[in-house]
């Protein structure tokens, strides 16, 4: 594997896991009722 596809996975690994996160907070906000 090259260095430039190694960086590309990782990259979308990092955006998977950066709207996972997101998903989550929002969900958490939804269940204890915060508006921001």
């Amino acid at each position: 594997m090259s260095a430039l596809e190694f960086k590309r996975r990782e990259t979308q690994f990092d955006v998977l896991f950066l709207g996972a996160g997101v998903v989550t907070i929002s969900a958490s906000k939804s269940i204890l009722g915060l508006r921001w």
